[in-house]
């Protein structure tokens, strides 16, 4: 029953998602997105400044919300802390992704890992207040980008 409950959510989870290639997307975000992927070897091994300034450039994606991917410390070979491996953002604030209905951008920046970042020294140093987002543009722009992509994600609508 477990196995049939994991397919199930896997479905959904991918329905819900819709990647570039599917084509459900159009708009001012999806061009500058397909632009960002198709010139992704110029940002690849480069510092993430590269891509937040491509995307400032573009002014069709704005930056409304980012979190953080971690490593998993309980990885045999990890030495049990969490270390960041990517970034995502979004083009709708926390509140929109959290309503019925909202459709949104998402861009996922794989990073190097030959340059660890702790996940606890990073957010610890991110403040709750309106400016957390350019504190976290600032603080992240030094991560070297390994690969990047994007997804149009369609919300809920039930």
């Amino acid at each position: 029953m477990r196995y049939i409950m994991t397919a199930f959510m896997c479905l959904v989870v991918n329905l819900c998602s819709y990647s570039r290639d599917v084509g459900i997307a159009s708009g001012p975000e999806e061009t500058i997105l397909n632009e960002l992927v198709s010139r992704k070897n110029e940002f690849i091994h480069q510092k993430l400044s590269k891509v937040y300034e491509f995307l400032k450039q573009k002014k069709k994606f704005v930056i409304n919300h980012a979190t953080t991917t971690e490593t998993n410390p309980w990885n045999p070979c990890s030495d049990g802390k969490l270390y960041i491996e990517s970034i995502v953002l979004f083009s709708k604030d926390f509140y929109e992704l959290n309503e019925d209905g909202e459709d949104y951008y998402e861009i996922t920046i794989e990073l190097d890992m030959n340059h660890k970042v702790e996940r606890q020294s990073f957010w610890s140093n991110i403040p709750d207040d309106e400016t957390w987002i350019q504190v976290f543009v600032d603080q992240s722009k030094d991560f070297i980008v390994k690969n990047l992509s994007w997804s149009f994600n369609v919300g809920r609508k039930w």
